[in-house]
């Protein structure tokens, strides 16, 4: 899970350059709703900026960059949303009734 309330997509990208998970989980922004898309990226001023509401990484920034890396958007909740590889498709259909991505 990928959770720290600041430049949380930079942290994704490094890690997915290290490491090839099949489940991956993000919080999201949920006062950026589609389609807008947001992400805070690192910076080294990057405190000033933490003092808002617009850290992380907003639903729809998510869904296009994941996308890219064959990631698909299983669930969200109010703060998290879940992304399984393209690989895992056909068992989670097989296992779960009236599933299709």
């Amino acid at each position: 899970k990928v959770d720290v309330d600041s430049f949380d997509l930079d942290l994704l990208d490094a890690a997915l350059g290290a490491v090839k998970p099949r489940v991956i989980i993000m919080e999201v922004i949920r006062n950026i709703p589609p389609p807008f898309r947001y992400a805070l990226h690192y910076s080294p001023d990057l405190q000033e900026y933490l003092d808002h509401d617009h850290f992380g990484v907003s639903l729809a920034y998510l869904v296009a960059y994941l996308a890219g890396k064959k990631f698909l958007l299983y669930k969200t909740n109010y703060v998290d949303s879940y992304w399984i590889h393209e690989d895992l498709v056909p068992e989670f259909e097989a296992n779960e009734r009236g599933l299709l991505f």
